[in-house]
């Protein structure tokens, strides 16, 4: 019996006929299926799979460090590392996929409309500090030192490790010569302290008068310039949204047809009257790299460089993503998703390539799932595609079959 060598093999077409898959420097196949493809050109058998959870309709699983968390149903759920799941959110709409970002420093953010919410091991609070209800009444008397003029004033309430809530339009009050401000009803909310800002006479910035203020203060001399401004005047908490991201120092969320970014170090807090870019059509992807991020919104895959407060966009590819299919690659400045041609994998400075275009008609996809997995010395890009379509680009001479083994007794 005559054997024959296949190989080395070059990957995967079902662009070309099936007369020219075959040359000198190797061949392609028609369709690979649980395999990969080594470096030298030979395929190996994925190794399969073992359940360890099981569940009525996960989806959206996530790690970071010696945590991950998925979807079942309604509940978000902790899984440790011995694979014990520990509910950490309820009441979820069920079906609607969860977005996850790594801020660094431990921090952990995640949303699916419903909310924006901190992750932290088994917990999931609300992000940001909801600003306190009502403000204090102001009453002025004499016997002080304050100055004529308009002051303004605001409360805000503080966390123990040092995170502010939003903070209300300012009230105003008119003060004649040598009087005194009795503030009263100063909110108080179990867990956070409440901070007092006043401005000096016909001012702008207001400044503390205390981080720790009692339900009742009185001020009879002008406030100290010295002393910590307030920052968060008219700001609110960021939305939440479909996908959320990290990008230097502040935190993204795409909704729709927008994206929101917070403050500056504030990752909770956004400007709802200039904090935003509205697009054309639903944002699909949201990846950020080192100096800026890539957005992918209908027919078009845009670069923004540099901060996104200032910075402009960049076409970078006449073609969308597929929804939820980014993924990034360990210990790499890249990031990589599947567009509606194939694989792409994207760099620092708006740099992108598609990958498996020239080879690969992908079938068009709504939405998708992505992993890199690094296993034997070999790094995978691995995508799993839903609801796709025929695509009119790949060869139709040929037949797709696959043959499935099981354990059955002859």
């Amino acid at each position: 019996m005559k054997t024959a060598e296949i190989g080395p093999f070059k990957g995967e077409n079902n662009r070309l006929p099936d007369f020219t898959l075959s040359g000198k420097e190797g061949a392609f196949v028609r369709s690979a299926v649980n395999v990969d493809l080594s470096g030298a050109g030979t395929f190996k058998r994925r190794p399969g799979v073992e359940r360890v959870v099981s569940g009525t309709d996960c989806h959206s699983i996530w790690a970071i460090d010696d945590h991950a968390y998925y979807v079942d149903h309604r509940t978000l759920y902790h899984l440790s590392a011995d694979y014990t799941a520990t509910a950490v959110l309820t009441g979820l709409t069920p079906f609607r996929p969860m977005a996850y970002a790594d801020a660094g420093a431990g921090r952990a953010f995640c949303t699916n409309k419903d909310g924006l919410w901190r992750l932290s091991g088994e917990s999931a609070t609300p992000a940001g500090v909801a600003p306190p209800q009502g403000a204090p009444i102001a009453t002025v008397t004499q016997d002080g030192s304050l100055v004529a003029g308009a002051y303004q004033f605001v409360v805000t309430l503080l966390t123990a490790d040092g995170e502010e809530s939003a903070a209300a339009r300012p009230e105003q009050i008119d003060v004649p010569e040598n009087a005194r401000i009795t503030f009263s009803g100063i909110p108080q909310v179990a867990g956070y302290s409440t901070v007092l800002y006043l401005s000096p006479p016909n001012g702008d910035e207001l400044y503390r008068i205390t981080a720790s203020a009692p339900e009742s203060v009185v001020v009879s001399i002008p406030p100290r310039t010295d002393r910590a401004r307030c920052k968060t005047i008219l700001l609110a908490t960021l939305p939440p949204g479909e996908i959320v991201r990290y990008s230097g120092g502040r935190l993204l969320v795409a909704n729709g047809d927008m994206l929101y970014y917070s403050e500056p170090f504030a990752l909770a807090l956004h400007n709802p009257r200039k904090n935003y870019v509205r697009f054309e059509a639903p944002i699909d992807l949201l990846e950020p790299v080192e100096g800026g991020a890539y957005v992918a919104a209908g027919d078009q895959t845009y670069w923004i460089g540099g901060d996104i407060s200032v910075a402009s966009l960049a076409v970078v590819l006449p073609y969308g993503a597929v929804r939820y299919s980014a993924s990034r690659a360990p210990n790499s400045n890249a990031v990589w998703w599947m567009s509606k041609r194939g694989a792409v994998i994207a760099g620092p400075g708006g740099e992108v390539k598609n990958v498996q275009e020239q080879n690969v008609a992908v079938s068009p996809a709504e939405v998708g799932a992505s992993i890199v997995r690094e296993t034997d010395g070999m790094r995978r890009l691995v995508a799993a595609l839903f609801n796709q379509t025929d695509s009119r680009m790949a060869a139709q001479s040929w037949m797709d079959a696959e043959i499935v083994r099981t354990e059955e007794a002859a």
